[in-house]
């Protein structure tokens, strides 16, 4: 049977603690289920492929602290933890179908009480757990009470907890939410991490476990999983068991191929040797692929391949397939601005084919442009050769502007311009975009000199009877302005008096006051 699916990365997404079961997705939705019904429909497994403790290291590496614990083949046991402040793991090589059933068997050691060793009135710490993320393999959480789940993002995931933390949540210690709300541990319950990786626990789904599961004894664990989006986890202890089922329909895409680790974790106060006991796994190989969307400026200069959104793909077996073999579909056009999608495919050995869309957006390129007016100053002014001048981006919005170059009247290039004497100087502006268009302007900046008018005015003889004109002849001049208005502003006779005009009817001798203001207030 072949089946189509593809892959979609949402994160990293884990389970971890006591025991868990954890499945990746972007959000955490709805469909938590805690019930006691053991009923499991199965489906027929294509590409079938088995595992047990033989070929255990075949199919899972151990990372963190339980690459450090050898092996056994022969009793299948696997140390996770053996000191204080550890996290250990071992990784699946492959990948896990959603479309297909598949099924894990192994015992669980969460410790012991030693009478040595007691913090906080309890003598273990902190649980072992089971993750299905998909995204980048190999992940490891953090150690003690977040029991490798909190501080990875978006992750869900249920756990046997064996230590009760009452810390508050820090960067340094406790990544999420403790356990003040239960009466102690062990205990299972659902847990689930934000975008930030802060934990939160499901309080509905909390079930106190029997502290009998504390004996250093193995206590199997059984994780179902029905190929219809229903997983089932059952936990025996000492002869009771916990059963714990699970709808993940809105919850994890089934078209996501998983990763799958078991993990343990250990705080810095008790130094708990937990350990799991593999007995068979039974899944449906498949493959995987993942690409990654990314943005680009249009241009007759930039470049793409399908390469370089490709990230990364594996066969049925876990192993890494070369880019030569992932089938592309789709172009881009990287001289037009628009969103452009590209699927990547891969076929494994049973034909089953793996896909995974990214979207390569183009966007426009355009220059900046500044905005400049030529200025204009006095002699003495403050001169700001970048006052009111802007330049904005179709894409970076504003950008900065600088000052290129300064040039004199006289050609020379200036590193200022001076304010202590007239002149015209011709200012280049430069900016640059984020995708490196530069583009410059230029602009003329005139400092003034702020010279008074000028008036001239001569003496002037009239007969009696003659039509006197105060203003006959007189002018005024300015540097900057040219001609100003000049008027009369006093008109004094011999005898001292102040008078309003010049009779004609009489001998005499009148000084005239005359008056001008130019634009600059002189």
């Amino acid at each position: 049977m072949k089946k189509n699916f593809k892959m979609y990365k949402s994160g990293k997404l884990w389970v971890i603690a006591g025991l868990s079961v954890i499945t990746l997705y972007g959000a955490f939705p709805n469909t938590l289920i805690f019930a006691d019904d053991t009923n499991v429909t199965q489906t027929t497994v294509t590409n079938k492929q088995d595992v047990d403790r033989k070929t255990f290291l075949k199919y899972f590496t151990p990372l963190g602290n339980a690459k450090s614990n050898p092996y056994s083949s022969n009793d299948g046991i696997q140390k996770l933890t053996t000191a204080k402040g550890q996290v250990g793991i071992v990784t699946f090589n492959g990948n896990i179908d959603l479309h297909q059933k598949f099924n894990i068997n192994l015992d669980v050691n969460v410790g012991s009480k030693d009478p040595k060793y007691m913090y906080s009135s309890q003598y273990v710490a902190d649980g072992i757990g089971f993750a299905f993320y998909t995204g980048e393999k190999n992940q490891l959480g953090y150690n003690g009470g977040n029991l490798g789940i909190y501080g990875i993002p978006n992750a869900f995931g249920w756990k046997v907890d064996t230590y009760k933390n009452n810390e508050d949540p820090s960067a340094t210690g406790l990544r999420g939410q403790n356990d003040s709300k239960f009466a102690r541990a062990p205990y299972g319950a659902f847990i689930t991490t934000n975008s930030s990786g802060y934990g939160t626990i499901d309080t509905n789904t909390y079930k106190k476990i029997a502290d009998n599961i504390i004996d250093g004894n193995y206590h199997n664990l059984k994780i179902n999983y029905d190929g219809n989006m229903n997983i089932t986890v059952t936990l025996k202890v000492n002869g009771s068991n916990y059963v714990f089922t699970k709808s993940l329909s809105g919850i994890v895409d089934q078209n996501a191929a998983l990763h799958f680790n078991i993990s343990s974790s250990t705080g810095g106060a008790l130094p708990s040797k937990q350990s799991v006991k593999f007995n068979s796994m039974n899944y449906a190989k498949t493959a995987s692929i993942d690409a990654k969307d990314s943005t680009l400026p249009a241009g007759p200069n930039t470049k793409w391949s399908a390469k370089d959104n490709f990230t990364s793909a594996t066969d049925q077996d876990g192993n890494p397939v070369d880019f030569k073999n992932v089938q592309v579909e789709g172009q881009v056009d990287t001289t037009k601005a628009g969103q452009y999608p590209v699927t990547y495919k891969y076929t494994d050995a049973s034909g089953n084919t793996v896909t995974k869309d990214a979207t390569i957006s183009v966007r426009s390129n355009d220059k900046p442009v500044i905005t400049a007016t030529n200025q204009d100053y006095k002699v003495g002014d403050s001169i700001d050769p970048l006052n009111k001048v802007t330049a904005s981006d179709t894409e970076d919005g504003t950008t900065k502007v600088t000052v290129a170059k300064i040039v004199a009247q006289d050609g020379k290039v200036i590193q200022s311009i001076p304010n202590d004497k007239a002149g015209k100087y011709t200012v280049t502006y430069t900016t640059t975009d984020a995708d490196g268009n530069t583009v410059t302007k230029d602009a003329t900046i005139s400092v003034r000199s702020n010279d008074k008018p000028v008036i001239t005015a001569t003496n002037q003889d009239y007969k009696v009877g003659d039509s006197i004109d105060p203003l006959n002849k007189v002018t005024a001049s300015d540097t900057e302005d040219g001609t100003t208005k000049v008027t009369v502003a006093k008109i004094v006779a011999q005898d001292g008096k102040v008078i309003q005009s010049i009779p004609n009817d009489k001998a005499g001798k009148y000084t005239v006051t005359y008056t001008t203001t130019d634009a600059d207030g002189n």
